[in-house]
């Protein structure tokens, strides 16, 4: 049925509203393409096109009835204080979100520091003890002549019984 009526009406329906969504945002982007701007620049104007109906509606309820425009709200002073305000809430997001980073750092630091006091003072012993027992049950089975050790098996037993001395 892709050739049907009523698909072919629904196909118009969506351009037309494709088309009317691309004038409207036409409308909206009155300015000159930006594609020659710097990459600030352009953000720039992204924020300014996003507040420009937030400070207009802002501008509306903040005008006074007043006879003389001079007493009227500046316009640019309300984009300044917008402009503040958002600087200052996405200061305080990033304030936050840098604080939440150094717990974690803090706390990971704290388990690295709790891990490795783990292996020092409870792992390397008892590998130390196992290696000590496993040196000691190959000697005693090489001397009843159960097992024979190759050279290499004796140089290694010899390596765990007498470790090179490492300096820290």
């Amino acid at each position: 049925m892709a050739g049907s009526p009523e698909c072919l009406v629904k196909i118009a329906y969506r351009r037309e509203k494709r088309q009317q969504q691309e004038e409207k945002n036409r409308e909206n982007n009155q300015q000159p393409s930006s594609a020659y701007l710097s990459s600030p620049a352009r953000l720039y104007s992204t924020v300014l096109q996003t507040m420009a109906p937030h400070v207009h509606a802002v501008t509306k309820t903040r005008k006074m009835p007043t006879d003389r425009p001079s007493e009227a709200i500046d316009q640019s002073s309300i984009i300044i204080n917008t402009l503040k305000e958002e600087i200052g809430r996405s200061q305080e997001v990033l304030l936050g979100r840098i604080t939440q980073l150094e717990e974690k750092c803090n706390a990971v630091h704290e388990q690295q520091a709790a891990l490795r006091w783990t292996i020092e003072t409870q792992i390397v012993p008892y590998m130390s003890t196992m290696s000590e027992l496993l040196v000691d049950v190959c000697q005693q089975l090489a001397t009843a002549k159960v097992i024979t050790l190759t050279d290499q098996q004796q140089t290694k037993i010899q390596c765990l019984r007498h470790p090179p001395s490492t300096s820290q």
